[in-house]
C-alpha cells in the first residue's frame, strides 16, 4: 500500500559524538529511501518488493576541539564504512562495505525479501567508537486488496465509507486492521475515523464528519498488505436550502 507520492523519506540525525580515535572524531547522518512506502498506520513500514538505500554521511571534526564539541567542520572523505543488516524479510544486500565519496557520503542497498519482516541496519565508520542506528523498516508482503464505496449525499453533518478487503484470489479477509484518510475533501475539510476492523463479510466501515460545503470528497483507505484504495463522493445542495432560497424570492415585492 502506499499513498501518492510513493516516496518518502526517513531523515534521522545522529548529532552523537562518537569520541576521538586518534586525531580525529566522526559523526553520521542517515537517510533512508524506499520505493514503495506504506504511509497509513505509521511510517517506516514498505510494500514488499522493495529498494531501500540507506545513505550515511560523515563528518570530521577538528582535532583540536574540547571533550564533548559535536561541532562538525568537515565532510570525511574516503572514510570506510562498515554496514550491520538484520533482515527477516529474506532480503539482500549489494555490499556491506562503502567508501564515503567526495561528499562524505557512503550508501548501502537493500532488497527486501519475500516474506514480512524487519529491517535494521546501523553503520560504523572507520574512525569511530559507536555505531550509528537507522530507523526500523517493517517489511509487509500484498496480499490483500482494498475496494471503497460510497455514495453522494446531500448536506449532512456526517456519512460512511465502507471498505471491502479480500485476498488477491478474492476471499473476503475477516479481522484485518483498515487504515482510512481523507485525501481532499471542499470547505475546511471533512474528517474520517483513521481505524476499523472488518468483519465476517471483509467490509470495515469508517465514519466521515463532513464540512459545512458542497464539493467533492476523496477518501483512501488500505491495510498493511494492500496497495491504497480509493473512493469519491460529492456533498450536494439539500432540497431544504433550495426551498429556502426559492421561498425567499417568491415574498419580494416588486412596485
Amino acid at each position: 500500500m502506499k499513498m501518492i507520492p510513493s516516496k518518502i523519506l526517513y531523515p534521522f540525525l545522529f548529532l552523537a559524538l562518537y569520541g576521538c580515535v586518534g586525531p580525529e572524531t566522526y559523526i553520521a547522518n542517515f537517510t533512508v529511501v524506499d520505493d514503495n512506502s506504506i504511509s497509513y498506520g505509521g511510517s517506516g513500514k514498505v510494500l514488499a518488493p522493495a529498494t531501500i538505500t540507506y545513505t550515511v554521511e560523515v563528518w570530521r571534526t577538528d582535532p583540536a576541539m574540547e571533550e564533548g564539541d559535536t561541532a562538525a567542520v568537515a565532510t570525511a572523505v574516503g572514510e570506510s564504512v562498515t554496514f550491520t543488516v538484520e533482515d527477516t524479510s529474506g532480503g539482500s544486500t549489494n555490499s556491506t562495505v562503502s567508501v564515503t565519496d567526495s561528499t562524505g557520503k557512503a550508501s548501502l542497498t537493500v532488497y527486501t525479501g519475500e516474506q514480512d519482516g524487519i529491517i535494521n541496519v546501523t553503520a560504523l565508520p572507520e574512525h569511530a567508537q559507536n555505531a550509528a542506528n537507522a530507523p526500523t523498516i517493517n517489511v509487509f508482503m500484498e496480499t490483500e486488496l482494498v475496494t471503497l464505496s460510497s455514495s453522494d449525499v446531500e448536506e449532512t453533518s456526517s456519512t460512511t465509507v465502507d471498505a471491502t478487503v479480500t485476498s488477491l484470489n478474492g476471499t473476503p479477509v475477516s479481522g484485518a486492521t483498515v487504515y482510512f484518510l481523507v485525501n481532499s475533501s471542499p470547505g475546511t475539510g471533512a474528517v474520517v475515523s483513521p481505524i476499523a476492523q472488518t468483519d465476517l463479510s471483509g467490509i470495515a466501515q469508517a465514519t466521515v464528519v463532513l464540512p459545512a460545503t458542497t464539493g467533492a470528497v476523496v477518501i483512501q483507505a488500505a491495510t498493511d498488505h494492500s496497495q491504497a484504495g480509493i473512493t469519491s463522493f460529492s456533498i450536494t445542495e439539500s432540497e431544504e436550502s433550495t426551498i429556502e432560497i426559492l421561498g425567499s424570492e417568491e415574498d419580494l415585492v416588486f412596485d
